[in-house]
């Protein structure tokens, strides 16, 4: 009877065990074959991406491919003339650029205008496209209109949404006014990049090819 006991004790120690092992190599397999949570804007691929409105600049999603309507490589003159606003400048070099000040809601705070700035290094297609309030200085709360990325980042959102957002961001370089900016690629030359204030508060966003900010999108 004692060597049937301990046989038995024996079996279910070893079911335990199977039951354990079983667990854990489902859990493991899970992990495997669940997709990795998002931690970059997912890139526009189709037309469904663009907002039905344009003018609705709130709407607008950041992506690597640009902002809403605003899509990198696109005809600069089309795409700028479907949005209600825009202002046509050309540098002493001859980069062109397009400027909206899109209207305010009562979230923004006074002397923060966001502006939304496009720019075509040649003329034709678009090269990068912006967006930046007029006064970062004291920016420190959140920004009416602004285009968001998926993870609901945009102007007036705090660095530290903006690194839990992306973990992989990387520190890029100093920005006049004692501002910061960090860089999101991904992987084929293409960046979305953050510019971050003395109060670690997004004062710019900016989509193009380039790791780097400048206060002239044409450099």
């Amino acid at each position: 009877m004692r060597a049937t006991g301990l046989s038995m004790a024996a079996a279910a120690a070893a079911l335990v065990l199977a039951s354990l092992t079983g667990c854990t190599h489902s859990s493991d397999t899970a992990k495997t074959s669940a997709p990795a949570s998002p931690t970059r804007p997912a890139p526009q691929k189709t037309a469904s991406a663009v907002p039905v409105d344009p003018a609705n600049v709130s709407a607008w999603l950041v992506t690597w491919a640009g902002m809403g309507p605003l899509t990198i490589g696109g005809d600069v003159t089309a795409q700028t003339a479907a949005i209600p606003g825009f202002a046509k400048t050309i540098d002493e070099d001859g980069c062109v650029g397009y400027e909206l000040e899109p209207k305010q809601t009562g979230a923004t705070p006074d002397g923060a205008q966001p502006t939304v700035t496009t720019v075509a290094r040649d003329g034709s297609a678009t090269t990068a496209v912006r967006i930046r309030v007029a006064d970062a200085s004291g920016l420190d709360q959140a920004v009416s209109p602004t285009p968001k990325t998926s993870a609901g980042i945009g102007l007036g959102s705090t660095l530290d949404a903006l690194q839990k957002a992306y973990p992989d961001l990387e520190r890029s370089n100093s920005v006049s006014g004692g501002q910061r900016a960090y860089a999101l690629g991904d992987g084929n030359g293409r960046f979305v990049d953050f510019v971050v204030n003395g109060d670690d508060v997004v004062t710019a966003i900016v989509v193009g090819g380039d790791d780097r900010v400048s206060s002239d999108l044409c450099d």
